[in-house]
Parts: C-alpha cells; structure tokens; sequence
C-alpha cells in the first residue's frame, strides 16, 4: 500500500504520509487487532475483508493460538492478491505521473 501513495509526486513526504495515514488508521481498528473479528457487529464485518491487515493479523493469530477465522492458505492468497493489487496500481500511477 506504501508503494501505491509514493507514486503520487510530491515535495514532500509529509505529504504521502498524511494520507497513508487515512488511510492506515481506520484500516488498523477493522482489522480485527482490538476487537476480534466476531465481535465487530452487523455491516463493518463485512468491511473487515478489505483490510490487508485483517488476513495477516489472522495468520498471526494461528501462529500464537491455532485458531483462525480463515484458514491460513487462503490469508496468504489475499495478502498476495492485496500485493499484486497495490503493485499493478502503484505501477500505473507513477507511469501516469512521470512518463
């Protein structure tokens, strides 16, 4: 995701970093890392599958208790889906932006 938001030009980093921390926040609070994913009620669930972080806290999660909410084959398909994702996008914005 890093990546995607250094592909806009700028003068400053700072500028980069204010919005990957838009970003990033509310990403980190859907993740499941304070509140497990079962107990995130109704619709924001849902959302909780577009936060990369939720798969690899999954995998973290196996790895200190065994337990999972999706199995660990398929957190390592999306967090390289998430990866391939970010990376083609990355790749057409900063071709946009500086070719």
């Amino acid at each position: 995701m890093g990546t995607l938001f250094a592909a806009y030009p700028t003068e400053s980093p700072g500028d980069i970093m204010s919005m990957l921390n838009l970003v990033r926040l509310p990403l980190i609070f859907i993740s499941g890392i304070f509140i497990p994913i079962e107990s995130i009620p109704g619709i924001a669930q849902y959302a909780t599958f577009l936060s990369p972080l939720t798969y690899g806290n999954d995998l973290i999660h196996a790895a200190y208790t065994g337990t999972t909410v999706f199995s660990p084959f398929a957190d390592i398909a999306m967090l390289l889906l998430f990866i391939v994702l970010f990376q083609f996008a990355a790749n057409r914005l900063y071709r946009k932006f500086n070719g």
